[in-house]
Order: structure tokens, then C-alpha cells, then sequence
């Protein structure tokens, strides 16, 4: 879903209603819903596809078998609409825990802070 820009399935797939997300530019989305409306406007919209190559997966247990904090190190490539490919290094951090009512993706989904550090400028270089 995200790889392929594709939004239009809900935000509990991946984001529970708890959910924050702290974006490097100091914006704050408080659920999963205004997560996910970010992502698919503002931050992703206007590109045609994405891939990421994982670089370094760090997974600290929070709460035995039920909650993780995952540190994650990337390489993105964007596809900008009428440009082509550009490959952005990216960190994340996500706090990852059961799905909460059935949701969720294999049972799993972003429970609690997610943060982002890259320079969005690098795409428009």
C-alpha cells in the first residue's frame, strides 16, 4: 500500500487510533486517521511509487511478545510524477505493538510514537 502510493484502504492497517506520528519538521498527527491522510496528500501524493532498501533493523522489546520499538535505517527511492527516480536515506522509529480489535497487518500495527529524520529537500535537488 505504501510502496505503491495507494491510501485508499483504512489507516488501521498500519496505525492504531493511538498511534502519534512526530514528523521531522516539528508537526504532530495525533491518530491514525491524520496519519494516513498525511501521507497520502502532503508527504506522498505526489509521487508514482516508492521502494525502500532496509539498511539497519533495530528491535528493542518493550513488553514481552505484545510491544517493540523498532529503529529502522533506509534507503527510499521516490518516483516523482514526470521526473523519475530519487533515492532519499531515511530514519524511523516506530513503537509496534498487537493490533488493537482485529486490525492491523499479521496482527501488528503502530501503536504508539512514530518519528521520521531524512531532508525532503534532497527530492527536489
Amino acid at each position: 500500500m505504501v510502496d505503491s502510493c495507494d491510501y485508499s484502504g483504512p489507516s488501521t492497517r498500519w496505525y492504531s487510533e493511538k498511534a502519534s506520528f512526530f514528523n521531522q519538521d516539528k508537526t504532530v498527527y495525533a491518530d491514525g486517521p491524520a496519519i494516513w491522510k498525511w501521507m497520502g496528500g502532503s508527504l506522498f501524493g505526489g509521487f508514482e511509487k516508492m521502494s525502500g532498501e532496509l539498511v539497519q533493523v533495530t528491535v528493542v522489546e518493550l513488553e514481552e511478545g505484545k510491544r517493540y520499538m523498532l529503529f529502522v535505517d533506509e534507503l527510499r527511492t521516490f518516483w516523482i510524477k514526470g521526473k523519475g527516480p530519487v533515492t532519499v536515506p531515511r530514519a524511523l522509529q516506530f513503537t509496534t505493538g498487537l493490533a488493537e480489535n482485529g486490525e492491523g497487518e499479521g496482527g501488528w500495527q503502530h501503536v504508539g510514537e512514530c518519528r521520521v529524520w531524512w531532508n525532503p529537500s534532497l527530492l527536489h535537488a
